[in-house]
C-alpha cells in the first residue's frame, strides 16, 4: 500500500482518505493576518511484493464543503512533488486543489518527497479545518 509520512522515518504515518491510521496533519493560521504555510511529506510503497503506477495525489475535503472556498472565504492549496523547498515562482506555476501526478514507485525502499502549500486568507474567523485529507489513487502491478 502506498503510505504518507511526515518524515523519512517511518513511525510518522499520516492518515489520508484510503488509511485513516495515522496523525492528521494540521495547521494553525491567525484568521487576522492569513498566510501561507508549507509542509513536506514522504510517500511510499510498504509492500516489496508490489509496484504502483499512474499514481495521483490531491488534496479533498471530506466534509463536502469546497476544498478552496472554506466558509466563503478563498483558501488555496497546492501540491508539488521535489527533494528541496519549492520557491514562489514554483508554487504560482500550479493550480489551486490540482492534482498531482508521480512516476511509478516499483522500490520499496524510495520515499519520494511531496510539498504541500496551504494559503488561508486574511480576516478569516477562528476554525479548526479537520476534513480536509491526501487522496492517493494508483494502479497495483505484482512485481515478477
Amino acid at each position: 500500500m502506498l503510505k504518507f509520512y511526515s518524515s523519512l522515518d517511518r513511525d510518522t504515518l499520516l492518515a489520508t482518505d484510503a488509511n485513516t491510521d495515522g496523525d492528521r496533519f494540521t495547521l494553525s493560521f491567525d484568521g487576522r493576518q492569513g498566510g501561507a504555510q508549507v509542509r513536506q511529506f514522504f510517500i511510499t510503497n510498504d509492500d516489496p511484493d508490489v509496484s504502483y503506477e499512474d499514481i495521483t495525489v490531491e488534496p479533498i475535503d471530506t466534509s463536502g464543503e469546497g476544498l478552496v472556498d472554506t466558509g466563503g472565504a478563498s483558501w488555496s492549496w497546492k501540491l508539488i512533488e521535489q527533494d528541496t523547498p519549492p520557491t514562489e515562482g514554483a508554487w504560482k506555476d500550479i493550480s489551486d486543489g490540482a492534482s498531482l501526478s508521480l512516476d511509478d514507485i516499483e522500490d520499496a525502499s524510495v520515499m519520494v518527497s511531496i510539498w504541500v502549500r496551504v494559503q488561508a486568507p486574511q480576516y478569516t474567523p477562528a476554525q479548526s479545518i479537520l476534513s480536509v485529507r491526501l487522496r492517493v489513487q494508483a494502479n497495483e502491478v505484482l512485481n515478477a
